[in-house]
């Protein structure tokens, strides 16, 4: 199985990328994003459940860790958020090895996954295909503000929090400059799928 990741900021492309190569190989692709969300829904119920007790204390500033290893230990909400995102991180990284596994068992031809947090959850040596999105800030801002709902300043956190995750995609053989149409990026990603993949693949 040929597996290929794309990696990009905020309003960058990776998702409609991800789309087209998925028509053109005829395979699954899996958004970070979304799996994300998923996790943040049920993750965040039985981590308050299970590890955590608000404390009357009045700045509403501290919980009590209930859970035995931590023997009751107080700590304050920004750490037990930072505790939280940990046991989020763990439960992602472990559904997507087990959904590349399922795709390995499956005997699947190419499996892709997209998302700015890729570095973050897998390991950039398991890619066979790395592919970075680039576009134009003000195009991306434009776009991103409008989909998500967003102010300009969310929209600058947003990138401060993703600049790392980036910066270790920065190496990537394939770069596709996605500043012009559709017909544009289509012919991009052909490009790269005409260097990356033997001739003989039918599309």
């Amino acid at each position: 199985m040929i597996l290929i990741g794309i990696c990009g900021e905020s309003g960058s492309g990776k998702t409609l990328t991800s789309e087209i190569i998925a028509r053109k190989l005829n395979c699954q692709v899996y958004h970070l994003d979304n799996l994300q969300k998923e996790v943040e829904v049920w993750k965040r119920k039985s981590f308050v459940k299970k590890f955590t007790v608000p404390t009357n204390d009045s700045n509403g500033d501290e919980i009590v860790v209930i859970d035995p290893k931590f023997k009751g230990k107080r700590m304050s909400s920004k750490a037990v958020e930072n505790l939280y995102e940990k046991v989020k991180m763990s439960a992602l990284k472990s559904i997507i090895m087990k959904r590349i596994l399922k795709q390995r068992m499956s005997k699947a031809k190419y499996f892709i996954i997209e998302g700015t947090q890729l570095p973050v959850y897998i390991s950039l040596n398991m890619l066979d295909i790395k592919i970075l999105m680039n576009r134009e800030f003000s195009l991306r801002q434009k776009d991103v503000i409008k989909r998500d709902n967003i102010s300009e300043e969310e929209f600058e956190a947003r990138e401060e929090y993703d600049k790392p995750k980036i910066q270790l995609c920065k190496g990537f053989k394939n770069v596709i400059n996605n500043n012009g149409t559709k017909d544009d990026l289509e012919a991009k990603i052909e490009d790269v799928l005409n260097r990356e993949i033997d001739n003989d693949r039918t599309i």
